[in-house]
């Protein structure tokens, strides 16, 4: 597996493609990794409604 341990400073959308095929496969993992994002999703916290200076 290839490192992905670049450091970017700025990239275009164009360049997209390219970052996310140097990214690992999740093969059997995918369930797992998706499971994760949906338990993270639901319990985001909530964003201030008040001034974050006050």
């Amino acid at each position: 597996m290839e490192s992905i341990d670049e450091k970017v400073d700025s990239m275009t959308l164009g360049e997209l493609k390219t970052v996310l095929k140097k990214l690992p496969r999740l093969e059997e993992e995918l369930d797992a990794f998706a499971s994760d994002l949906a338990e993270v999703s639901r319990n985001q916290p909530l964003l201030s409604t008040g001034e974050v200076w006050e």
